[in-house]
């Protein structure tokens, strides 16, 4: 198994933009999911750059080949609380191809995010609810964090992508800042990535917006397309991508 590769779909649940529906009655029951929807505001237009720089080249290059990628993280969104206080949350995330994803929130409680690759489900456990979505259109680049193999294409080609040097006690990391084109209609003005090994394994992300974003990474593995043709058995199981909602759940259709 693989330690290195860029995850150019997480700035994490950064950008799912699904809304919560009927029952909101406090911060704690509402999606943790839609960090950049607390976070970002649409920017105004610029045209768009069309030639891509070399550090452009080299991220819409890193996900080849990855077959699924499985990390830990920790999301911190900046004054996003209920009094004004850093909101912060930590879980866990699974990821293949075919727009197939998973997001295990632990804290500040119980959530899991689901995605079969058409439709995805959220399950607010502390409410038991259940809110259904069908899938935006592939290739958003505002989802490229979730779209495993074709959506940080997608968003590099809508930025100017350049290094940048990162801090002396991280040895070994490499740094990108991405900036959208104007004309698009990414929700973020700047993302600056922190990047390590030779496929470029994140170990910071930073989404700059109406507040602040900022998700820490741990333990992320990775199965080659490769490697998964050879052993199957290896990937991450097809049941992660699917949920039932509980039998006693309140379930919203929000397609």
């Amino acid at each position: 198994m693989m330690r290195n590769t860029m995850l150019g779909l997480i700035i994490l649940c950064c950008a799912v933009l699904i809304t919560s529906a009927a029952r909101r009655p406090t911060v704690a029951s509402t999606p943790i999911t839609s960090a950049t929807s607390l976070a970002a505001q649409p920017v105004a237009a610029k045209p768009v750059i069309i030639k891509q720089s070399a550090a452009g080249k080299e991220l819409m290059e890193a996900q080849q080949g990855i077959g699924d990628l499985t990390a830990k993280f920790a999301l911190i969104i900046t004054g996003a609380g209920k009094n004004g206080e850093d909101f912060t949350a930590q879980g866990k995330m699974w990821l293949t191809t075919g727009r197939q994803y998973a997001v295990q929130y632990e804290q500040p409680e119980r959530q899991r995010l689901v995605s079969d690759g058409n439709k995805r489900w959220l399950y607010l456990e502390k409410i038991n609810q259940v809110q259904i979505q069908s899938l935006p259109p592939a290739g958003n680049a505002n989802d490229f964090f979730l779209e495993l193999g074709g959506g940080l294409p997608a968003l590099v080609k809508q930025c100017e992508v350049k290094r940048f040097a990162v801090e002396k006690n991280m040895p070994g990391v490499s740094g990108y800042i991405l900036v959208p084109n104007i004309g698009t209609q990414l929700e973020f003005t700047q993302v600056k990535l922190w990047v390590q090994g030779k496929n470029l394994l994140p170990v910071r992300v930073v989404v700059q917006a109406v507040r602040q974003v900022r998700v820490e990474f741990s333990e992320v593995e990775i199965h080659t397309l490769e490697e998964l043709v050879r052993e199957p058995e290896k990937g991450v199981p097809t049941s992660t991508f699917r949920f039932e909602p509980p039998k006693d759940a309140e379930v919203i259709q929000m397609f």
